[in-house]
């Protein structure tokens, strides 16, 4: 397991995130002080979960930020990201069962959505595995490819 170094975390949450691909909303839920030990770490799961395509856009529901294929009624979700509370955030990925990680653990309870396979908890102590950017563009070409 390879984990991102601070410059290259920075970098990533600096010029690959597209705000636009986020949404207004999500950018607000993060942007209290209680984020502030978690952000870094938060928009660069959020950068890699969209950096994947351009056609990729990220939404805060409620309690959840759900990574779609487009941005419409239709759009296929790929990723989740559960942001009930400014300790830790939940991602879930779409994956292929033959992709294992020690992180991956099964949803927990209250955050799980169709189609996602594969889970990992993330907190500010938490190293970004190297392999995350790699899920995200599995899960993206994964529904992708579901759509035909």
């Amino acid at each position: 397991m390879t984990a991102l170094n601070g410059v290259r975390l920075l970098q990533l949450s600096t010029t690959n995130l597209g705000i636009d691909q986020l949404g207004p909303k999500a950018i607000a839920k993060i942007s209290g002080k209680a984020w502030d030990e978690l952000r870094l770490n938060f928009l660069v799961v959020c950068g890699m979960l969209l950096e994947v395509s351009l056609d990729a856009y990220g939404e805060l529901t409620t309690t959840y930020l759900k990574f779609t294929i487009g941005n419409s009624h239709i759009s296929r979700v790929y990723a989740a990201v559960w942001v009930k509370s400014s300790k830790s955030f939940t991602v879930g990925f779409a994956l292929p069962d033959e992709c294992m990680h020690p992180m991956f653990t099964d949803a927990l309870k209250g955050m799980s959505y169709k189609g996602l396979t594969k889970y990992i908890t993330i907190t500010s102590e938490d190293s970004i595995p190297g392999e995350f950017s790699d899920w995200a563009e599995i899960a993206y070409k994964l529904r992708l490819s579901e759509l035909g």
